[in-house]
């Protein structure tokens, strides 16, 4: 272990002598600043390691290129092209159909919603629960006697008040019911954080449907929020053809006109 300049220690040696032991810093000499910074022997060692793991990787990486089979499937051949020469990967933007990016949204809101009233329940069974804890004693005791005497006695007590007391409420009771406490006003937060990514994913939603649609400025707005509001364009529905083979009675005025055809009475309604 190297000591600081000009300092001694005392050890001994394998013959059971104690030695002093005297060492001084070497510095890099006057003549020598010129070329830089000595490389001392650590920093060797740090090289050699490196060079050494450069050169194994480069060893595994030629005897996996001279073992490979030319005609083995890879991924990469379906998923890149050649540019130049070069293998570029090609771009995952439209990865998904619309139909299948709304599909995956659907799933996200259900599952959203369900842990919605998954929340919702607990916390009515806790609010119900801490609601008994919470209902205190009534003031007015209801005592019950055989005859007049009995009576007499049971209301001396009273008024001397060695009536028995009903116990004080336990320090592990009172610390269950705060974390109860604690624990319903942490699932009324997720409750509302829950809500407001739900409503949040369902706008998303319906903005990706097809519809023109704009955004409302503050001014257009009746009740001002902070949230955007947007505004569908009306479009009239299109008539629509309902195929049956029962006979269809005149039974409201969506029903504009009906025809037999074939076998089929063809119906035109309006939705």
């Amino acid at each position: 272990m190297p000591l600081a300049d000009g300092l001694t220690r005392s050890e001994l040696n394998h013959d059971g002598i104690n030695v002093f032991v005297f060492w001084v810093q070497i510095f890099d000499r006057e003549s020598r600043k010129k070329f830089g910074l000595l490389e001392k022997h650590k920093d060797y060692v740090e090289r050699a390691k490196a060079y050494h793991k450069k050169e194994e990787t480069l060893r595994i990486l030629k005897q996996k290129a001279f073992y490979r089979n030319p005609d083995e499937f890879n991924f990469k051949m379906i998923k890149t092209r050649t540019v130049n020469g070069v293998h570029k990967l090609e771009s995952q933007a439209n990865k998904y159909t619309p139909e299948e990016l709304m599909l995956m949204k659907t799933q996200d809101i259900g599952y959203i919603f369900q842990k919605v009233q998954s929340e919702k329940k607990k916390i009515e069974k806790l609010t119900a629960t801490l609601h008994s804890l919470d209902n205190r004693p009534s003031s007015r005791h209801v005592y019950f006697a055989e005859d007049r005497e009995e009576a007499r006695e049971i209301q001396s007590r009273s008024r001397s008040g060695k009536m028995p007391v009903s116990e004080d409420i336990p320090d592990h009771i009172k610390r269950k019911t705060a974390g109860s406490y604690r624990e319903l006003e942490a699932r009324s937060n997720r409750v509302n954080e829950l809500e407001k990514i739900y409503m949040d994913m369902a706008m998303q939603k319906e903005l990706k449907k097809k519809g023109k649609k704009r955004k409302l400025c503050e001014d257009e707005i009746v009740s001002p929020t902070s949230n955007p509001v947007f505004k569908w364009r009306a479009e009239r529905k299109r008539m629509s053809l309902l195929v049956t083979s029962r006979p269809w009675k005149r039974r409201s005025t969506d029903l504009m006109y009906r025809k037999f055809c074939h076998r089929y009475y063809v119906i035109v309604m309006n939705f």
